[in-house]
């Protein structure tokens, strides 16, 4: 994490201002061409690269800006622009322009200005956060909605899924072979269809506010081995806990079904806690 602390008045308290500097892994960042479209009508935006059109027609968020008439900016069509955080960074920084042209006295509280890394691969900085000063409070600057608060976050935990299959040209394979590959698709079937149509485990393209989910978020490998990262999301425990329980029975029925050769390892961790017990527990 980089840290940046601004000064109050002696003895004043101090709260902390968090944003993330890391984008998406899922698409790539780099050599992002931002484009600043000033006072946008709200008309479909054409981008210049990737033969991609932003329509607000088909895009909630899009519809909210669009009647502001606002400033906005995208990428150019082939890369993540990485507003999420980005824009969190930007703010942090003109709080910061904002209260140095403050005397400490004017500032009322002692600010330190937090950059941290990782999130979105999960906290990993900031489990290890230590503050500079003695902070009495937090605010992290990373939102989905326009002048939104959020007082609560997911229950949120990965799990890895690491299959060992046995690599035999394909002139010696017939009862040799054992595809790692193979077996991982139908791992993923198994999960995403079974989640898909149990509305209690859930997958993100069929729920919405507080329900939770099961995502896949790839598949890599070959004959020889393949990986399936996951991810599980509820607003508590015990509903992370069911369906981490779901995954695992999914695995059970492809192990069944699996040749032998093939060896399965199902790992899971928490990635957060949702926020709301520790704020409850300091509501002030």
């Amino acid at each position: 994490c980089m840290h940046a602390v601004i000064p109050g008045p002696a003895g004043a308290p101090a709260i902390a201002m968090l944003a993330h500097v890391d984008t998406s892994p899922q698409f790539t960042g780099e050599g992002v061409e931002p484009i600043v479209h000033r006072q946008w009508d709200g008309q479909p935006i054409s981008l210049p690269n990737g033969n991609l059109t932003l329509d607000p027609a088909e895009m909630p968020g899009l519809q909210r800006v669009a009647a502001l008439k606002d400033t906005i900016i995208t990428a150019s069509g082939d890369t993540l622009l990485g507003a999420d955080d980005k824009s969190g960074v930007a703010l942090l920084f003109a709080v910061a322009r904002r209260l140095l042209r403050l005397s400490p006295e004017e500032r009322g509280a002692t600010v330190e200005l937090v950059f941290n890394t990782d999130e979105e691969i999960g906290l990993i900085s900031a489990s290890k956060l230590e503050f500079v000063s003695d902070v009495i409070a937090g605010y992290t600057f990373d939102g989905e909605e326009f002048a939104q608060v959020d007082t609560e976050t997911w229950h949120a935990e990965g799990c890895e899924l690491h299959v060992q299959g046995v690599s035999v040209h394909p002139g010696y394979a017939k009862g040799n072979l054992v595809h790692a590959a193979a077996l991982a698709a139908h791992f993923v079937t198994e999960v995403h269809r079974g989640a898909e149509n149990d509305t209690a485990i859930g997958v993100p393209a069929s729920t919405a506010g507080r329900e939770g989910f099961v995502h896949v978020l790839s598949v890599r490998g070959d004959v020889g081995s393949a990986t399936v990262p996951l991810i599980l999301r509820d607003f508590d425990a015990a509903g992370v806990a069911a369906r981490r329980a779901f995954v695992e029975r999914a695995l059970e029925r492809v192990q069944a079904a699996a040749p032998s050769g093939a060896h399965f390892a199902l790992t899971c961790s928490t990635t957060y806690k949702n926020m709301k017990s520790h704020l409850d527990e300091a509501p002030q």
